[in-house]
């Protein structure tokens, strides 16, 4: 049994990083959420400032919008945020290290999902528990695909090459997710 207090989500090197980078792209555009991402800069000072993305994910709140519309757009970001989440430790361990993601790990995730849904969409735990869960399961399947595997981590490459991809470089790069 893992011992909890020796669990961490932080990246254990840079090719841990651009696994974690790769899942998180990868799992927006078979989400088809790819329009939120802007860049992908595997160099970002800060590991949440990898993945750029469009205003649109960050401002739901506007005077032009209603409650409701914010609400909505708020909650869309969300489940952006469970995608990314769910992609990036299922591409490290799943296709990264090529290990199960053991329990310890999936319920750490969780819970900061639990904690995120509360803050930012008033979710109580047993409804963002149902987004967490439900999005982990597909892209459990997605990422357990030996084509989808080969495509993260080509994509985890030339990250490692190139440092910095833009909107149009990923759009070209996961070009053949379509074919699987």
């Amino acid at each position: 049994m893992e011992n909890s207090s020796n669990l961490s989500l932080k990246y254990k090197d840079e090719a841990d990083r651009a696994f974690g980078a790769a899942g998180m792209t990868v799992a927006v555009v078979v989400c088809n959420a790819d329009e939120l991402i802007v860049a992908v800069d595997l160099d970002a000072d800060d590991p949440a400032d990898i993945m750029e993305l469009t205003d649109d994910y960050y401002l739901a709140g506007s005077r032009a919008k209603s409650v409701s519309a914010a609400w909505k757009q708020t909650l869309s970001a969300f489940r952006a945020t469970v995608v990314m989440a769910a992609g990036n430790i299922l591409a490290r361990h799943l296709v990264g290290q090529e290990v199960p993601v053991s329990p310890s790990i999936r319920d750490l995730v969780r819970e900061a999902v639990a904690d995120d849904g509360l803050r930012e969409c008033q979710l109580e735990p047993d409804e963002a528990d149902e987004i967490f869960s439900s999005t982990y399961s597909y892209l459990h399947r997605v990422f357990s695909n030996r084509g989808v595997g080969q495509i993260t981590s080509d994509f985890a490459d030339m990250l490692r090459r190139e440092r910095r991809l833009t909107h149009a470089d990923i759009l070209q790069a996961m070009r053949p997710l379509a074919g699987l």
